[in-house]
């Protein structure tokens, strides 16, 4: 009994909650202030789909270059003018920064819905430009020819691309 009171003594003494610590124990830059699971985003212009995004999770932060971090299967669906779909994104992980610059990694695959993949480490969508790019390599996949390179530009329907440094299969006409 007197060895039980001892060890209650010195967790007692032993335990402190100085704000100083705790502070320096929780990092409030290091957590996000908000936590989504199963979301769905869909933005529109005119009453017009334009963007459609999901993602498993989403973590938001403050007072970081990163706001937004999307986690495990990101989704976004791009539309034309008539709400038409011109074409998906996929990745496993993606950020968006305090831009509105979306860079999405691991997996990624952009499917134009016209026999056109591409498929990448790391791909970036600025929104304000409108534009899909990477300097890494990347591979595109038709149903005539696949097209590897290094460096990617395009339109987000992807039927306007310039790649850089071409290798691969290609199905010229005589």
């Amino acid at each position: 009994m007197r060895f039980l009171l001892y060890l209650l003594i010195f967790f007692l003494i032993a335990c402190s909650n100085e704000e100083s610590m705790i502070k320096n124990f929780i990092q409030d830059n290091n957590l996000p202030f908000e936590e989504m699971k199963e979301v769905s985003i869909l933005e529109t212009i005119d009453g017009k789909k334009k963007i459609e995004l999901f993602a498993k999770q989403i973590n938001r932060y403050l007072n970081s270059d990163i706001e937004i971090f999307l986690k495990d299967s990101v989704h976004v669906i791009f539309y034309n003018d008539s709400s038409k779909v011109i074409s998906v994104l996929t990745s496993d992980n993606a950020t968006i920064d305090k831009y509105n610059v979306m860079k999405v990694y691991d997996n990624v695959i952009l499917d134009n819905n016209n026999d056109k993949v591409l498929k990448c480490k790391e791909l970036i969508w600025d929104e304000k430009i409108n534009k899909i790019y990477t300097t890494n390599n990347v591979e595109i996949i038709t149903n005539k020819e696949t097209i590897y390179g290094k460096g990617f530009t395009s339109n987000t329907d992807f039927s306007e691309y310039t790649i850089t440094s071409i290798t691969g299969s290609v199905n010229m006409k005589n």
